[in-house]
C-alpha cells in the first residue's frame, strides 16, 4: 500500500468502476434504443481492436520494457482523455441545444 504504482492503479480502478454508469446515463438521456444497441455492438468491437493494437505496441522488441510500458500508459491515458474531452464538449452542445432522442 505504500507503492506509488498501487495508488496510480487505484485511480484507474475507480475510473473503470464509474465509467460504465456515466456512459450508460449519457446514452440513455440522448439516444434512442436502436442507437444504444448500436453503441453496445460498436464499443466492445473497438475495445477488442484497441486491445490487439495495444498488445502489438507492447510487443515491440526493439524498445526496452520500461519504454514499452511508458508508451502503452501514455497511449491509454491520451485516448481516455480524448474521449472524456469529447464527451464534455458533446454534453455542453446537447445542453445548449436540448436535442430530442438521436436515432
Amino acid at each position: 500500500m505504500t507503492s506509488k504504482l498501487i495508488w496510480l492503479s487505484a485511480l484507474w480502478a475507480v475510473w473503470s468502476f464509474f465509467y460504465s454508469g456515466t456512459w450508460s446515463t449519457y446514452l440513455a438521456t440522448y439516444f434512442s434504443a436502436r442507437s444504444r444497441a448500436l453503441s453496445s455492438l460498436i464499443s466492445p468491437s473497438f475495445c477488442i481492436v484497441g486491445c490487439f493494437g495495444l498488445g502489438f505496441l507492447l510487443d515491440i522488441e526493439s524498445l526496452s520494457q520500461r519504454r514499452r510500458a511508458q508508451l502503452g500508459l501514455f497511449t491509454v491515458v491520451i485516448l481516455n482523455l480524448g474521449v472524456y474531452i469529447w464527451s464534455i464538449v458533446m454534453q455542453a452542445k446537447f445542453n445548449a441545444t436540448n436535442p430530442d432522442k438521436i436515432d
